[in-house]
């Protein structure tokens, strides 16, 4: 799985987000499978696309993203 930092790309993806919800980049699960990197405000991060949420793989959270984003 690859992720970005890439706001503007993210913002492309996720269509609406969930109030207090950030966009914090992209992430690419395969070639075919790309969407927004998306912070909600209880501080989960999740794969958005066109405005339905999906969860990342497990052990995926908040803190590993600190240090890259």
């Amino acid at each position: 799985m690859k992720t970005t930092t890439s706001i503007t790309e993210g913002r492309l993806y996720a269509g609406a987000i969930p109030q207090g919800a950030e966009i914090i980049g992209t992430v690419e699960r395969s070639f075919a499978d790309k969407g927004a990197l998306v912070r909600l405000a209880n501080g989960a991060i999740v794969q958005m696309n066109a405005g339905a949420i999906r969860s990342l793989p497990e052990g995926i959270n908040a803190g590993t993203f600190e240090n890259k984003l």
